[in-house]
């Protein structure tokens, strides 16, 4: 017999389970309902082979708004809860925590049903084979909708009276994903002509009325518009321009944008980017923040600087934590309800501001007594700033100091409201991608605090991620969880060339070097000519994942090859750009006709076709100087780049390969720019070394 892991309490009806003692918000979430819930672990999937039950597997995270919904409505019903009890091992897993999982499930619930989503429901046999899959359930049924009991009821009549049948399906579920998993494509070197096939694919999906690709939802795609300004790099297109400036004006004048806070919501459920899905995830911004920066260098927009100031100052005050690490997410719901914490009516901004500066202020973000969400106004800005002033005839100083104002002053009255809960969770991945955002604005921009940043989270992961050889993934309460996938390492090691390049300190070359030696260590498989997503000796999998898609986040393996391209330049080492080329090479024929979710694997594969500036820059880090150097790299838009900056005195200059023989001139600070094994004339001088790097 099972044992129920729940506790009373005397006074009211509270329930703990074993979820009680986990680290993820998720899972603490869930801690108090009736539902017997397990985290995944040895210990339910051997109580699920000895009683010879059926598992529900549930996954979700915890600013999930869905995953919110079908909590209050099914996990926190007690006649539900017993149907789960009596009739299931019950899991909950957090898929920030066990993205191992989530790939695998996922595949399953596409699979079965044609579809995916969160929160995500999956029935396993004991053996933790998929047999049957979907996303949300409502508690009833509703309009023909078979509800949450009706399934469960439906689904134990299956496993327990026509066993053979699931196993038959299971058998075959599985089948299909380790197809799709383990699948081999074209080894072949890609011709030139792909990644501009790619981009015109690209283009024939753009909206070009309201920017973004395809139509509601609409998803920011950072890594698509990356690609697009690297193309553009190698040949100014006037589309690929229009196709980028188009989405990031629309977007950063929108609703998925916190006009008041900056930082943006996951992703707008219209093709207009004005009503969001509310929580804001810690890699979107860290990935818009990048592109916003790389759009400025381009294009010159100012506005553009400001998205991104105005995105690392939010993650700043709002997800910053004091041990130097950043929470994962922010949640969209409050007590409030879904996104009401953002939204506004035009009572309330009058009673804020005054009639007439309200009026004024509730015309420049569309603000109506009808509103656009529930009767409530979403923040958005129907009109260009200079735009609206022209129309309304203002003076461009004083609208601007009454609109910096009104912010400030719907900030104060907004913070007095239920905030969102932030998942303080420390994921490596994320974490490392918001280390490359602040490392090249703060270079870019000058900023010694967004630098300062960058260097405490590095510091952070350095001190409590990394034991033993081994970097883990993620971190909670004081404790880390399961050890670290190759997106992990893959992130990481790109995040501390960053960091070199925006401290000097070449411990950070060293990181990185070590992070790519490891993912050739534990990630690839030199017989399958793939790089895998786990640990081969992770034993509780029913395969090993290989995620080859950029969906929110670039996939662990097409950041690897930036990685291991980068590091293979800079060291010689040729074990890594061998391997960097195979995966290439292997992808991008798929990458060619279906781009759209593979930006990041089009960013690599352009970088590595076009041949990178090896830019080194020898000086001390207490010159001034050095840094001038540096900032005038990152001032210029590189796609492809790799920056080592040292002093003369630096062992690394006799380390590393590519860095020996190269000295300062005349004592002064000196720069070297190198491509396609040649180097121009090493200079001290900032115009003439300007110049060679703009030279294509």
């Amino acid at each position: 017999m099972i044992k129920c892991f729940f506790h009373r309490i005397l006074l009211g009806y509270i329930l703990s389970n074993r979820l009680i003692n986990e680290t993820s918000l998720y899972l603490l979430q869930h801690a108090e309902n009736p539902v017997d819930w397990y985290p995944w672990s040895s210990e339910a999937l051997a109580i699920a082979k000895a009683s010879d039950k059926p598992i529900l597997l549930s996954i979700g995270y915890s600013s999930c708004h869905w995953c919110h919904v079908m909590e209050k409505e099914s996990f926190e019903n007690d006649t539900i809860a017993k149907i789960m009890n009596e009739h299931f091992i019950n899991i909950k897993v957090d898929r920030e925590e066990r993205p191992d999982l989530d790939y695998i499930y996922m595949s399953a619930v596409q699979s079965i049903s044609g579809q995916g989503g969160w929160p995500m429901t999956v029935f396993l046999t004991p053996d933790r084979k998929p047999f049957f899959a979907g996303t949300y359930f409502p508690p009833e049924d509703r309009n023909g909708i078979a509800g949450f009991p009706t399934i469960l009821l439906s689904v134990s009549d299956a496993f327990n009276n026509r066993r053979n049948d699931v196993q038959s399906v299971s058998d075959n579920v599985v089948q299909r994903i380790a197809q799709v998993n383990y699948r081999q494509f074209s080894g072949a070197e890609f011709p030139a002509t792909s990644l501009a096939n790619a981009k015109n694919e690209i283009i024939k999906e753009v909206d070009w009325n309201n920017g973004g690709i395809g139509s509601e939802p609409k998803f920011p795609q950072p890594m698509i518009y990356e690609f697009l300004l690297s193309r553009n790099y190698s040949n100014s297109e006037d589309q690929i321009i229009k196709a980028v400036t188009k989405t990031l004006d629309l977007m950063m004048f929108g609703g998925i944008y916190d006009q008041l806070r900056g930082g943006f919501h996951r992703y707008s459920t219209d093709k207009f980017w004005l009503i969001p899905h509310f929580e804001k995830m810690l890699y979107d911004n860290a990935l818009l923040a990048k592109l916003y920066l790389n759009a400025y260098k381009v294009f010159g927009e100012i506005q553009y600087s400001k998205v991104v100031i105005e995105i690392l100052d939010y993650v700043r005050d709002e997800m910053l934590l004091n041990n130097g690490g950043i929470s994962s997410s922010q949640d969209a719901d409050s007590d409030l309800g879904e996104g009401i914490y953002f939204a506004w009516q035009p009572n309330e901004i009058d009673s804020i501001l005054g009639k007439t500066n309200g009026h004024l202020i509730k015309k420049y973000f569309g603000v109506t007594k009808s509103g656009n969400f529930d009767g409530f106004s979403i923040l958005s800005v129907p009109t260009k700033t200079d735009d609206f002033i022209q129309k309304e005839k203002l003076r461009k100083q004083d609208f601007e100091e009454l609109l910096l104002d009104a912010k400030s002053k719907m900030l104060d009255v907004r913070y007095k409201r239920n905030a969102p809960q932030t998942d303080d969770k420390v994921l490596c991945s994320w974490n490392s991608l918001m280390i490359s955002a602040y490392a090249k604005s703060g270079i870019s921009f000058g900023n010694k605090e967004y630098i300062s940043i960058a260097k405490n989270t590095g510091d952070f992961i350095e001190e409590n991620m990394i034991d033993n050889g081994k970097l883990f993934h993620s971190s909670g309460d004081r404790r880390v969880k399961s050890f670290g996938y190759l997106e992990d390492y893959s992130f990481y090691g790109i995040a501390c060339l960053d960091l070199h390049e925006a401290t000097f300190d070449s411990k950070w070359i060293r990181r990185a070097i070590w992070a790519s030696e490891k993912i050739l260590e534990n990630f690839w498989d030199s017989s399958q000519e793939m790089l895998f997503d786990t640990l081969e000796t992770s034993d509780d999998l029913l395969l090993r994942p290989r995620d080859i898609y950029d969906n929110a986040v670039p996939c662990g393996s097409s950041i690897a090859v930036e990685l291991l391209y980068k590091i293979g330049l800079l060291t010689g080492d040729e074990r890594l750009l061998k391997v960097a080329k195979i995966v290439v090479d292997s992808i991008l024929p798929v990458a060619e006709k279906a781009p759209v979710g593979l930006g990041q694997w089009l960013c690599s594969a352009d970088m590595m076709m076009y041949d990178t500036k090896e830019i080194v820059i020898i000086g001390e880090a207490t010159d001034s100087k050095t840094f001038d150097f540096v900032r005038k790299v990152n001032s210029i838009y590189l796609p492809s780049k790799i920056v080592v900056a040292v002093s003369e005195s630096d062992p690394l200059l006799q380390e590393i390969l590519f860095l020996k023989g190269k000295k300062m001139l005349n004592g002064l600070v000196t720069a070297f720019v190198c491509q396609n094994y040649e180097c121009k004339e090493p200079t001290n001088d900032l115009d003439v070394f300007y110049e060679q790097l703009i030279s294509k």
